[in-house]
């Protein structure tokens, strides 16, 4: 998926965008709650410690990561910024309007050091799913496809996206039925091997060596 050049040049119409859905603080408040209980439903309890980002991701900053450590497959980190109380949001897919997840193995824990393991990868999650954030209101982003994201080093970040509906039942807001697309980071053969055979395929052999859905990276390529 070679939209990250897009991406850039579109920032201002994106922030358009993602402005003009943003609802009245009212309703704000009570559509997090909901989707707050949705999330829970899906990913376990939330964790209460947490920190908003100082610039909202409706005025161009990045996205406030949420964090599960109770999840089916690890720690979940989601996003709760993209549905909006009408039920608009990022461009309709398959799953219709979403959400974003991503996984750690790593737990969170009282007084960790902002350099653990687990700080590391929530801040790397966190810039991911910024910008797959940012890309979902320019256009659909679907289960089964791949992106490839230049990061400061000159190296990429190579994913995969996949449909997360752990518990046999969609994820919903109240009475209203969403989404939840899962965002894996994958070692560069294993995007090669998506993109030839399929994305399907490759979780498979990512499912067998029991490392899906997590991004750590600290693992053997399975491919």
């Amino acid at each position: 998926m070679n939209w990250w050049k897009k991406l850039l040049e579109r920032k201002d119409y994106l922030l358009d965008q993602v402005a003009e859905l943003s609802p009245a603080d009212g309703d704000q408040d009570q559509y997090y709650a909901l989707k707050k209980v949705g999330l829970e439903k899906q990913l376990g309890s939330m964790y209460d410690k947490f920190d908003h980002t100082i610039i909202p991701f409706v005025l161009g900053g990045a996205v406030d990561v949420y964090c599960f450590p109770k999840a089916k497959g690890g720690t979940a980190f989601a996003t709760m910024e993209l549905i909006h109380p009408d039920g608009n949001g990022p461009v309709p897919n398959e799953l219709g309007t979403y959400e974003l997840v991503a996984f750690t193995h790593h737990k969170p824990k009282v007084n960790q050091a902002k350099d653990s393991a687990f700080h590391l990868m929530e801040h790397r999650l966190g810039s991911l799913l910024t910008i797959i954030a940012q890309h979902s209101f320019l256009s659909s982003l679907e289960p089964g496809e791949t992106a490839e994201i230049p990061n400061e080093d000159g190296n990429s970040h190579y994913l995969i996206f996949d449909k997360y509906q752990p518990k046999r039942r969609p994820f919903r807001i109240g009475n209203q039925e969403h989404g939840l697309l899962l965002i894996m980071e994958v070692q560069k053969s294993e995007l090669i091997y998506a993109r030839k055979y399929g994305t399907h395929k490759l979780i498979e052999k990512l499912k067998e060596a029991k490392v899906y859905p997590s991004s750590d990276l600290d693992r053997d390529a399975v491919i």
